[in-house]
């Protein structure tokens, strides 16, 4: 019983060292194009000045990291502008965006308020 949790947790560990979040820091700021994404309310967002569903932002960050291929210099990455004044769903909406664009193959997010 005490070796089975042993390897347990031995494999737990090297499945937690070998998992992580991309690695940019803020000085690496990539050479994709920039989007800006902008939460809104409704599970909305303007996406470089346009008003898009959330699921029509996923589609179009999906088909923009799917033309850049293997070419990390065409890899769009993102600026996701938050309201100064959180308001309810703001929170959930940023993390889905969040997990979308790494889904989508993001590898690089920023995440600032509005006006700041």
């Amino acid at each position: 019983m005490r070796i089975a949790l042993a390897c347990c947790t031995a494999i737990l560990a090297s499945f937690g060292a070998c998992s992580s979040a991309p690695t940019n820091t803020p000085t690496e700021r990539p050479s994709g194009p920039e989007r800006v994404v902008r939460l809104l309310v409704d599970d909305r967002v303007e996406c470089d000045g346009r008003t898009l569903t959330f699921e029509g932002f996923v589609y179009e960050l999906r088909l923009a990291c799917r033309a850049a291929g293997r070419d990390r210099d065409h890899l769009p990455w993102l600026r996701v502008l938050t309201p100064t004044r959180q308001r309810p769903g703001d929170e959930e909406l940023a993390r889905r965006v969040r997990a979308a664009a790494y889904d989508a193959g993001v590898q690089y997010i920023e995440f600032e308020q509005e006006g700041a």
